[in-house]
């Protein structure tokens, strides 16, 4: 998710859709730098679009699941704990001597 969100910022694109209930997204972010929230919405923005792109074509989804409350739930955890564990100290490192 990650990655392809990562790709569509690099290529500075958006997902403008006319209709009502679909949803956009500019890919202006950096998504290593945002909260899972904004991930969720602009993953569900670019896989709607995607998914649309391959029906079109008489192609199956592209990304053919839900991403239901616990999975987004889970999500939400799994990048928080990562957040943590990129914030904390190594273990076994010796700190920095003071000046």
């Amino acid at each position: 998710m990650i990655d392809t969100l990562e790709t569509a910022h690099v290529a500075g694109l958006a997902v403008s859709p006319k209709l009502p209930e679909s949803p956009g997204a500019v890919f202006d972010f950096n998504p290593r730098d945002t909260d899972v929230n904004r991930l969720i919405e602009a993953w569900l923005a670019l896989t709607f679009a995607v998914n649309s792109l391959n029906r079109s074509m008489g192609l199956h989804d592209l990304y053919p699941f839900v991403l239901n409350a616990p999975a987004v739930a889970k999500l939400g955890f799994v990048a928080q704990r990562i957040g943590s564990a990129a914030a904390a100290p190594e273990r076994g490192t010796a700190p920095a001597p003071a000046a």
